[in-house]
């Protein structure tokens, strides 16, 4: 499998890898490999002009080290938990908007860290407070478009 090989080139040894079709085709396909704590994302197109897109990377969650301040018996700390389940583990910190946790799974482009639902913490709430829930599916016409590019480049 490509992304088996590209994780040797790279000298990893995945803990696990997930691979899924992109957003509306079946010819570009998102992986994602997990190695000492990082999700390591990239695209494949297995089939015509095979090819390899290198993507970015993001720590995997932790929530002691990424949330300090969060009390771990809070019902946002419960939310976490939940969402970690949905999202089978490949979770992550949102590197812009620092109190996001996202679902590195899916995106809009394949080889980016640009997740399509996310939760939100808040510091200064009550204990029984829920993380908010959160969707970004904005500029889909565009990201079609750059999708096209990258299959056919």
């Amino acid at each position: 499998m490509m992304v088996e090989r590209l994780a040797g080139q790279r000298h990893h040894n995945p803990t696990r890898i997930l691979v899924k079709p992109t957003f509306a085709n079946a010819l570009l396909w998102r992986t994602i490999y997990e190695e000492n704590g990082i999700f390591y994302i990239n695209a494949v197109r297995p089939n015509f002009a095979p090819k390899i897109f290198e993507g970015e990377l993001a720590k995997k969650l932790d929530v002691k080290r990424d949330f300090p301040w969060l009390d771990l018996k809070s019902q946002q700390a419960k939310d976490i938990n939940r969402f970690s389940n949905f999202s089978d583990g490949f979770i992550a910190k949102a590197k812009v908007n620092g109190e996001r946790i996202i679902d590195v799974r899916y995106s809009l482009h394949p080889f980016k860290v640009k997740p399509l639902w996310s939760i939100r913490l808040q510091r200064e709430i009550e204990e029984s407070a829920h993380a908010k829930y959160e969707t970004r599916r904005n500029n889909v016409q565009k990201h079609f478009m750059t999708l096209m590019r990258i299959i056919f480049s």
